[in-house]
């Protein structure tokens, strides 16, 4: 047995097909739970008294809750179930799990445990979306993982840009930890930092002041009430690309090496993009360099410097139609009137 598909439908919100089918336990322990191995960041396996009973209850024959499986693709107009069904099987190493990892590893772990009956018989309801983006995809990725004990915004946007690498433009700068930092590359945990501010139109991202579950639950409220309703939102490839062309300007690759320039101006871009990406570089480094002089002038003790910056670079990105052409006494003033 492979993937049977029922029906076909279409997620207007996310602009996805939405299929509904099944697969056993064979085919899933085979090919869907190698997707979880496949991700660098893993989310941390549970081993509670809920997921021990939950390995005795598929023993003794239960039907689990449905698996999320998820493909990053163009829209495909499917002519019907067996074109799905063709289009699944073919591209299945390809497909991310959203909802369904426990439950996955979980099954992999007792398959020895299983009778052939079981392995062939056992059912597995699939939901299965084809999205056209990477942003989309981890909207409702946040909405299926935020209700229960989610993993954190972060960490989900970690998966899926280890898994699929979204930031291919900007590979050759990108490093992590991992491979050591240098002057020649961005860092990628700030990249991460950065696509969860463009998603949730906050710079807020890492108070202090707030413990880190509440903060992983506003980041994610944040990002639903800011991304599920907007009809022209750019996509963050459109932003990583822009970041890249930019870069090729040594001075504006510096800047945005500074993580709390890079959150503010991926905060920012969402209103600004039409005005920036037909800017010279040149004349982009002349004016982030006013934009400079202009926090030179602030009075560093009576703010969070931080938080301060990241604001300033959002407003002046989001404003930088208008601020472009302004001197920084100008660019002072509108800028402190609205912080």
């Amino acid at each position: 047995m492979a993937i049977n598909v029922f029906e076909i439908g279409f997620d207007k919100v996310i602009d996805s097909s939405f299929i509904v089918g099944s697969t056993n336990y064979s085919y899933a322990i085979s090919h869907l739970s190698n997707l979880i191995e496949k991700l660098e960041i893993q989310r941390k396996l549970q081993q509670s008294a809920i997921y021990k009973r939950l390995e005795q209850d598929i023993l003794r024959g239960c039907v689990m809750p449905p698996i999320t499986v998820a493909f990053v693709d163009e829209q495909i107009q499917f002519r019907d179930e067996a074109q799905v069904q063709k289009y699944i099987e073919q591209n299945i190493q390809s497909a991310f799990i959203l909802d369904g990892i426990q439950r996955l590893n979980l099954l992999k772990k007792i398959e020895d445990q299983l009778s052939p009956e079981l392995l062939s018989n056992g059912l597995i309801v699939l939901n299965i979306l084809i999205c056209p983006s990477m942003d989309k995809l981890l909207y409702r990725m946040v909405t299926l993982n935020n209700g229960q004990k989610p993993m954190s915004p972060a960490h989900q946007i970690e998966i899926l840009t280890s898994a699929d690498v979204g930031f291919e433009e900007l590979s050759r700068k990108i490093k992590t930890e991992k491979d050591g930092y240098s002057k020649d590359s961005l860092n990628k945990s700030d990249l991460v930092k950065a696509y969860i501010a463009f998603l949730g139109n906050s710079v807020n991202i890492d108070n202090q002041k707030i413990i880190q579950s509440k903060l992983d639950e506003l980041i994610a409220e944040n990002i639903i009430e800011s991304f599920g309703y907007e009809n022209e939102r750019i996509e963050f490839k459109q932003v990583i690309q822009l970041i890249s062309d930019f870069s090729s300007n040594k001075a504006l690759f510096n800047w945005f090496r500074v993580g709390n320039n890079l959150i503010g101006f991926c905060v920012g871009i969402s209103k600004g993009f039409q005005h920036i990406r037909s800017e010279n570089p040149e004349m982009l480094r002349i004016n982030l360099e006013k934009l400079e002089i202009v926090f030179g002038s602030i009075d560093k003790s009576k703010i969070r410097v931080s938080t301060f910056r990241r604001t300033m670079v959002k407003n002046f990105i989001e404003n930088y139609g208008v601020l472009k052409d302004k001197s920084e006494n100008e660019i002072l003033d509108f800028l402190t009137r609205i912080v």
